[in-house]
């Protein structure tokens, strides 16, 4: 339907001119980052491992700009890496020292659930009531898609979230999009404020939030 598109260029032509002009400036520098979304919706209503994990990791392909900023290391941390790295540098390479250097690389930098935390601040800040415990929500995707990734953890229970991993990539595909169209100009709020059907993705997971949300803390007993 219509009404359950995010845009509407006929009845709210200044939003939509102002959302499609900052998403074509944005697009060379995002445009990895929205292909992999693209790739996740073409999958229509098939949810498989491959799909979450594209899901979260299309946040950590986005630029610079649409993520925090790098957190300054302080002079003792920048000399306790400065020593570590050069120590090493100097050991035999191999898969456990080339790891190290690369974590040592990244300190300050920004990581996969600091981003990810960024967009969906963005998004609550619109549509924090419509949608309580998103930030939740992609916690625990981001934990799911960890342990796909990286395998078990004991501090989480995967075959308790296993369930709800076609509502988690949902969630993550949400947030991604939405983060982008309200950065370009778009009113989510008052595109909240109106009655929709299932016509479209961003619908479609507001018309069934809270159910999955109350479900999925339930099951993580939270």
């Amino acid at each position: 339907h219509p009404g359950d598109v995010p845009l509407d260029p006929i009845r709210r032509q200044d939003e939509f001119v102002c959302v499609i002009k900052s998403w074509i400036e944005d697009d060379h520098q995002r445009r990895t980052a929205r292909l992999r979304y693209l790739s996740c919706l073409q999958k229509g209503n098939f949810y498989d491992v491959d799909r979450l994990v594209a899901a979260a990791n299309m946040f950590d392909v986005l630029p610079s700009d649409a993520v925090p900023a790098p957190t300054a290391l302080t002079e003792d941390l920048l000399e306790a890496r400065a020593t570590i790295l050069d120590t090493l540098r100097k050991l035999p390479p191999g898969p456990d020292r080339d790891s190290a250097i690369s974590a040592m690389a990244r300190m300050g930098k920004p990581s996969l659930p600091k981003k990810v935390a960024h967009r969906v601040r963005i998004v609550t800040d619109q549509l924090g009531s419509e949608f309580p415990d998103l930030a939740y929500v992609l916690r625990i995707a981001i934990f799911c898609r960890n342990y796909f990734v990286h395998g078990g953890s004991d501090k989480f229970d995967f075959e308790a979230a296993e369930p709800f991993v076609p509502f988690l990539t949902d969630a993550l595909e949400f947030v991604f999009s939405a983060s982008d169209f309200i950065e370009a100009g778009w009113n989510a709020a008052r595109w909240c404020r109106d009655s929709h059907g299932t016509g479209h993705s961003f619908a479609r997971f507001r018309w069934g939030y809270e159910q999955m949300l109350s479900q999925l803390k339930a099951a993580m007993g939270t």
